[in-house]
């Protein structure tokens, strides 16, 4: 199975990518820029407005400047963020210009949104379902428009959403509502249920890697309604199977991304707001603590994006 190369630069790049042709009397070389992947994390409860950068390949973090307003259960692909806390942001976006340096409102939501998910695609990024929005999704374009989109058979709000670039999929997972339920959207909405979760959960952390040539999901941590959770699952052949490795302590909160097939985990709450970065050993299926983030924090938003975009204004 070849692994898709997520789409990290349509949501913050100002300028086209850099190619240069070099020309002589026989030939033409096409020079093209090299690029590094990196960890966007946003916001979040407690660090109103913060933003970081985490370099995996470095296992350092570095500071950007802040966004606007306050956001917490917002949603963000790339350099795209799209509700979330407060009241006015609950209907703006925000997207991370590199040129400036700053984040710049972007698109305004038919739909007040916050504990909802989003799924990037190829012409625009859906945001779907959330706590004031149960049963509506939007999709926000490119050309800074913004359309009604599918309706949802379930209340998906606090879910955990990976999406499925191979077969142009979102898989759901969770949710307030339907704790142990998991479904699969494509662009025209609900099209099944898969096996439910062993445990119902809400606020956990979701990802998928690949072993073997074959595609894994898994859903980590998060809130039963009255207990947080320090359990992972994991879904191979439509059956969810409950791993020994734990994490560090029971939490809700987090959120996780896949980088080059390394699924890492970023802070949480476990009674106190967490600033680790935890990575999934698929070999072990264990977690390990690698490093620690600017500031603790939960409720957050991570995405992948293109280093360079963001390296000039990192402190």
């Amino acid at each position: 199975v070849k692994k898709k190369r997520p789409s990290i630069q349509l949501w913050c790049v100002d300028e086209p990518d850099e190619q240069t042709p070099t020309t002589s009397t026989t030939t033409t070389t096409i020079t093209t820029k090299t690029t590094s992947q990196a960890i966007l994390i946003t916001a979040g409860t407690g660090v109103n407005p913060g933003a970081e950068i985490y370099n995996p390949s470095t296992q350092t973090s570095c500071s950007l400047p802040k966004l606007p307003q306050e956001r917490y259960y917002h949603s963000q692909e790339g350099g795209l963020i799209c509700g979330g806390g407060g009241k006015a942001e609950r209907t703006t976006c925000v997207k991370w210009s590199p040129a400036s340096g700053t984040w710049v409102q972007s698109h305004t939501l038919r739909q007040r949104r916050y504990g909802h998910v989003s799924w990037a695609t190829d012409s625009g990024v859906y945001l779907i379902g959330g706590a004031l929005s149960l049963k509506t999704s939007e999709k926000v374009m490119l050309n800074g428009s913004v359309v009604e989109s599918f309706g949802l058979k379930y209340d998906t709000r606090y879910s955990c959403a990976t999406s499925d670039p191979d077969n142009k999929e979102l898989i759901l997972t969770g949710g307030s509502d339907e704790r142990k339920r998991v479904s699969v959207y494509t662009d025209a909405g609900w099209q099944r249920d898969l096996t439910p979760l062993n445990q119902g959960r809400y606020h956990h952390a979701c990802g998928s890697y690949i072993n073997g040539g074959k595609k894994f999901y898994m859903v980590s941590g998060g809130w039963t309604g009255s207990a947080r959770l320090d359990s992972t699952e994991i879904l191979s052949d439509n059956v969810w199977r409950t791993v020994a490795g734990k994490l560090p302590a029971p939490m809700y909160g987090l959120r996780a991304a896949t980088i080059n097939n390394r699924v890492l985990i970023f802070g949480g709450y476990d009674g106190g707001d967490k600033d680790t970065i935890l990575e999934f050993s698929y070999e072990t299926e264990s977690w390990t603590e690698i490093g620690a983030m600017k500031e603790a924090r939960r409720y957050h938003a991570v995405s992948v994006v293109s280093y360079e975009d963001f390296a000039k204004w990192c402190n």
